[in-house]
């Protein structure tokens, strides 16, 4: 695990952390994922809201990203189940800039897929309730 020489309680409290990242887009998906790994975040992939689903179960995840762009539909259902099955669930959603939501629909956050990896890390400690 790596080492963060400036506060090393930063990996320790983030390791504690699994965020379940769902994105079909393979740089996004290698990218992100490992940006989030390297600091110290355990992070399971998800190439469809189908494998998510498939992986998703109550109190897994402290956070799941979806990548809706491609389907908003099927990432909207699916953040609904979970929300419905785990009302406590926080769901993340990382969109292009003006993507709207349906109406009444709200996840826990929206990320925005052009946010450099430093604003992305604190989008995602924010959802995490870290900052």
């Amino acid at each position: 695990m790596p080492q963060n020489c400036c506060n090393p309680h930063a990996v320790s409290r983030a390791a504690r952390k699994k965020i379940l990242f769902v994105d079909p887009h393979v740089v996004t998906r290698e990218s992100r994922p490992l940006l989030l790994s390297e600091s110290g975040y355990a992070v399971d992939w998800a190439r469809s809201v189908a494998e998510a689903r498939s992986r998703w179960t109550p109190d897994a995840y402290n956070l799941v990203l979806i990548d809706v762009n491609d389907d908003a539909y099927t990432g909207v259902l699916l953040c609904q189940e979970m929300k419905e099955r785990h009302p406590q669930q926080v769901v993340g959603f990382i969109t292009e800039d003006g993507f709207r939501l349906p109406p009444r629909f709200v996840p826990n956050g929206l990320i925005s897929r052009s946010e450099s990896p430093g604003n992305f890390l604190t989008a995602v400690k924010v959802l995490l309730a870290e900052l």
